[in-house]
């Protein structure tokens, strides 16, 4: 269940000026998940994944695990450790998209936001 969400007009185009950061063996699920849907649907976008910044690229996707980084408000489920461990923020800014999550599987459930979020065309993302 969602806690909270703010929806903007804001857009984005995925071509191969952007990157995905903090690869970690934690979030390889994720991050393979989003690698292959990208490049199966979005034109231009190359995999291009890093844990050092090798060069300079304007747009970022970081996927980052940090136990405790997102805070549940009330849910009616009775399992908070696992409600917990299921949560995740996705901050989208100029620079890019950050996806941050208490552990591996809310990581995973927010690249699936992400990707549902994307609305695919011919030409652009």
């Amino acid at each position: 269940m969602p806690q909270h969400v703010n929806f903007s007009s804001k857009t984005f185009s995925f071509d191969n000026d952007w990157t995905v950061e903090n690869i970690s063996a934690q979030n390889k699920m994720a991050h393979e998940c989003l690698i292959k849907v990208l490049k199966e649907k979005a034109n231009g976008f190359t995999s291009v994944s890093k844990n050092v910044i090798e060069k300079s690229s304007h747009h970022k996707i970081h996927l980052i695990i940090k136990e405790g980084s997102v805070h549940m408000e009330s849910t009616m489920d009775t399992n908070k450790i696992e409600i917990e461990k299921q949560a995740y923020r996705i901050i989208l800014s100029d620079t890019g998209i950050s996806i941050t999550a208490n552990a591996s599987q809310g990581l995973f459930y927010g690249v699936q936001t992400l990707l549902q979020l994307i609305k695919f065309q011919k030409e652009k993302v």
